[in-house]
């Protein structure tokens, strides 16, 4: 087996899916690495014309499974701006992400407090209004409405277990604070159902 081969091979699985939504979403002329060495996301862009041009992403985006989501969305962001100015430079266009805020996602994050929920439902609302009748429209509102008060309303905070005293130590479980963490997960994944009943109701 060739080596390039041999080094796909030994890709984590959430490594391989990255990359390959990203291609999806982008095309093949965006990339994603962690160079040896490198504690940063280098993205690599290949334009039209055969040119590339590399640069790093914010040192908050780390190489892991649980970052890979917001990697790719800073990626399509990045991939919207640059094909809405031909001048901007890819260090450009990841500066001006940067800037984002609000419903914009600042640090990948910002999409998903109170002040984003509010414009993403104040847009979905305007984009009804020239299609729908009045009593349609505040029947929706009314449903808007409650799904915001799911979002916006936090589970109470728990306890966290221990994992461990020390890198070298036994792992120390707190069984009940354990199961008070399962315990919130599952009402997590209760309010996620009640919001997607309510959504698809609205459309209904």
């Amino acid at each position: 087996m060739p080596a390039g081969a041999q080094k796909r091979a030994k890709q984590p699985a959430w490594v391989k899916k990255l990359r390959s939504d990203i291609k999806h979403d982008n095309g093949a002329g965006f990339l994603v690495k962690l160079p040896s060495g490198r504690s940063q996301v280098q993205l690599t862009t290949i334009f039209d014309d055969g040119t590339r041009q590399q640069n790093y992403l914010p040192a908050h985006l780390t190489w892991a499974a649980e970052d890979a989501l917001t990697i790719r969305e800073w990626v399509r962001d990045i991939r919207k701006i640059l094909s809405e100015d031909a001048s901007k430079s890819l260090k450009q266009a990841i500066t001006e992400r940067q800037g984002w805020s609000g419903d914009k996602r600042e640090d990948g994050e910002g999409a998903f407090n109170a002040e984003g929920w509010d414009n993403a439902a104040k847009r979905f609302l305007a984009s009804l209004k020239p299609i729908l009748r009045s009593n349609s429209l505040k029947l929706i509102e009314q449903r808007v409405a409650k799904a915001l008060d799911i979002l916006k309303t936090a589970p109470m905070p728990r306890k966290h277990y221990i994992l461990g005293v020390s890198l070298t130590a036994s792992i120390v479980w707190n069984v009940d604070a354990v199961r008070e963490a399962f315990h919130e997960r599952g009402q997590l994944i209760r309010r996620a159902d009640e919001i997607v009943a309510v959504l698809v109701g609205a459309k209904k």
